[in-house]
């Protein structure tokens, strides 16, 4: 059963259930989305390659364009990020994709068998509209998500595809190891990264979390007495 509803212009319908959305056929094709070039090939370094996770963009702040936050392309109209990243009057100015080392105009690594390899120009975009979750709690970072619809389309390269989206029906990722992307925090009192990282996670669970959230936020209630 739908709990909650986002409608976005120009047809594109997100069903809110849990982690499942659904939408009608706006969305990028499953023939296309979540493919990245890096797949075809070997290569020597564990290091995150120039065209892997093609669908992670960067959020662009203030004038002087300043990355602090990231998410993902859905389709060559729309971002799919964090509620957090566009509230506030946070001064969102942009997106851009395609980008690997946030610090350097032309982006080049040496991590395959090939040798040299460089990327193709980032596409940066004006801010059309942004459309958070109409629910989302800031306090509990309930329903923490929002939709960025850029200024024009999005042209698809090696290294700019959309990341598909699970649908009903989709299979269980409970066992399944995730990888998660962008430029963040390398440790405390640390500066965000130049290029591009990968973690990997396991997933959790919503009752597992709910538990261990509300536990750890017990106790720094405890601690703070």
């Amino acid at each position: 059963m739908v709990k909650n509803v986002i409608w976005i212009p120009s047809s594109l319908l997100l069903c809110f259930t849990g982690f499942i959305l659904c939408a009608n056929d706006r969305l990028a094709s499953r023939r296309f989305c979540g493919y990245q070039h890096s797949d075809e090939y070997s290569r020597d370094s564990p290091n995150v390659t120039i065209n892997e996770f093609p669908w992670v963009a960067q959020l662009l702040y203030d004038d002087k364009r300043r990355v602090r936050c990231t998410g993902s392309l859905i389709n060559n109209r729309y971002v799919l990020t964090s509620a957090q990243c566009v509230s506030n009057n946070q001064n969102l100015v942009g997106v851009r994709l395609g980008d690997f080392n946030r610090t350097s105009v032309e982006d080049c690594v040496h991590h395959t068998i090939f040798g040299e390899e460089c990327s193709e120009p980032v596409q940066e975009f004006e801010i059309d509209e942004i459309i958070p979750h109409p629910k989302f709690n800031k306090s509990t970072s309930e329903d923490d998500i929002a939709v960025i619809r850029l200024s024009h389309n999005a042209q698809y390269t090696d290294y700019i595809r959309p990341i598909c989206l699970p649908i009903p029906g989709s299979r269980d990722i409970g066992d399944k190891e995730l990888a998660l992307s962008g430029w963040g925090i390398l440790g405390r009192l640390q500066n965000i990264t130049e290029v591009k990282k990968k973690i990997l996670a396991s997933f959790v669970g919503l009752e597992e979390c709910n538990a261990v959230y509300n536990k750890s936020v017990v106790m720094g209630m405890v601690e703070g007495l």
